[in-house]
């Protein structure tokens, strides 16, 4: 890209690099903001190395599952509850291809609502996004990636409810009177509690409403104290939860999950056993109900 500027005097000739610019950058920040320019080898690059530890049991356990399609086994287990929660990794464009092309589907199921991380919050909140039908630059961080920000006016074409989730508020006494902490950490734990707090308050009107959670990585667990865990308890809901950030290609093959390494993928995959049960690596086991399983992507 070439940048000219132009004074009284002359005009000045600058060859301005995009990437350079990065630099500056922790490495996985760098990674998230290329992927807003769909560069996708540069963003394998700059991420960060993964922990992809396998149990030996797994590793000797998973010969007993077969593969099947991610969509087909997702949308079978949606009917069962009214509350799905998928994660993405903030840098890889194509978890939000996957939510998006599970959107229609889940439409049909009767799901009205998606809650957005990225969606600005607070005073910042993008009031007219649900009338305007697309983002715009302040309306999310992420929503920068186009692939993102299609996920977003697909979902507000078909007539689902856009909402963010994200804790603005400083309310850890309250939290912590109520009972729901235990630790002195703090702000982790209080974010966690209030995003799922923040997604009953919007939908307590509508009793029967099925809701889509889309956030980043261990948000979504079931255990612990994360937003998943206290969504559970607050709603009695079982939500079902779908982890993507594991099982995928890195730059360097060493990085990759070594049950992931045997495989080859080519489309959005589940494995399962003859008991019907999909296959979670022992780490996630009692945080996730499913993981995606994705092909290479031809870099």
């Amino acid at each position: 890209m070439f940048l000219i500027l132009k004074t009284q005097s002359q005009t000045i000739n600058k060859t301005y690099t995009f990437k350079d610019s990065l630099l500056k950058y922790e490495k996985s920040e760098i990674s998230q903001k290329l992927a807003f320019i769909l560069d996708y080898k540069a963003v394998l690059k700059y991420e960060r190395k993964p922990n992809n530890s396998v149990s030996a049991q797994d590793s000797i356990n998973f010969k007993l599952y077969k593969p099947i399609n991610a969509n087909n086994y997702i949308l079978a287990k949606a009917k069962e509850t009214n509350c799905v929660l998928i994660n993405e990794e903030h840098n890889i464009s194509f978890n939000r291809l996957f939510a998006m092309n599970l959107i229609d589907s889940l439409y049909n199921l009767g799901y009205r609502y998606l809650f957005l991380e990225t969606l600005s919050n607070g005073e910042t909140v993008d009031t007219n996004l649900n009338t305007r039908k697309y983002p715009i630059i302040s309306s999310g961080y992420y929503t920068k990636d186009p692939v993102y920000a299609e996920f977003v006016r697909k979902a507000l074409s078909l007539g689902i409810k856009v909402l963010p989730y994200e804790n603005t508020e400083n309310i850890t006494d309250y939290i912590y009177d109520k009972g729901y902490l235990r630790s002195d950490k703090g702000h982790f734990l209080e974010r966690e509690f209030m995003m799922a707090l923040n997604i009953l308050k919007q939908i307590k009107q509508d009793k029967n409403a099925k809701i889509i959670v889309y956030a980043g990585y261990g948000h979504i667990h079931e255990k612990g104290t994360a937003m998943g865990y206290y969504l559970k308890q607050l709603s009695y809901i079982n939500p079902l939860t779908i982890d993507q950030t594991d099982m995928r290609e890195y730059e360097n093959v060493d990085d990759e999950n070594i049950i992931y390494k045997s495989l080859n993928i080519l489309n959005p995959t589940i494995f399962i056993e003859n008991n019907n049960l999909p296959f979670v690596q022992e780490n996630l086991r009692e945080s996730t109900d499913i993981q995606v399983f994705f092909q290479e992507q031809h870099t």
